[in-house]
């Protein structure tokens, strides 16, 4: 994941700039990584390729392989790792076990997507009961290891030949400018017909094009 070819916040602000001039990038370039990490886990000599049923085998390799290769929309959000997160904040927006959590003043919002201002459930819990209930559950050491904060950062839509149409909003991007960990890593989602609660608990990686001239 230390590989400059992975998508991070610092360089997603590059591919803005590029987007906002014109610039589009096919889907084989934007999970170019993604490929690389399929490879390895189905191609030769990988695990999968160990195993002794032929039919088998091809089923699961065309099942992962469809399952990021064949959809059309995805979100991408930005996860920070690299700084431990030390007590829950208002207002803001946490990776948990693959689920995007954001805490308001009034309510949590379960799989939150910022971009679109939309969730897959809005709970009317306040920001003191659920506060108080984070701080008793969870030890310093299991906040630090379970929530990360991140953030839906846009989405990517691709029309049928293949091209990615980027979409964005500045305002939001600015907000978020120094929230984030420079190096924290961009990662995709499948955008479904039906949302779901746990959105990320596969990431998907995403390719730096802006390093494709």
């Amino acid at each position: 994941m230390h590989d400059p070819k992975f998508l991070k916040w610092l360089h997603f602000i590059d591919i803005i700039q590029q987007a906002q001039k014109g610039k589009k990038w096919t889907k084989k370039q934007w999970f170019a990584v993604h490929d690389e990490l399929f490879l390895q886990a189905y191609g030769k000599e990988s695990r999968n390729d160990q195993r002794a049923e032929d039919d088998l085998k091809i089923l699961l390799k065309d099942r992962a392989r469809n399952w990021y290769q064949k959809p059309s929309s995805f979100r991408l959000a930005v996860i920070d790792s690299q700084n431990p997160v030390e007590k829950i904040e208002k207002n803001t927006t946490y990776y948990m076990m693959g689920s995007l959590i954001r805490f308001e003043e009034t309510c949590v919002k379960i799989s939150y997507d910022h971009y679109s201002q939309k969730c897959y459930q809005k709970l009317d819990v306040s920001w003191n009961f659920a506060s108080d209930y984070i701080n008793q559950t969870f030890s310093s050491k299991s906040l630090s290891e379970l929530f990360f904060k991140s953030e839906v950062i846009a989405h990517l839509n691709f029309s049928e030949d293949g091209v990615g149409d980027l979409m964005f909003n500045l305002d939001q991007i600015y907000e978020n400018f120094g929230t984030f960990f420079p190096q924290s890593h961009v990662f995709a989602s499948i955008i479904y017909k039906n949302d779901l609660p746990i959105q990320f608990a596969k990431p998907i990686g995403v390719q730096n094009v802006g390093l494709i001239s």
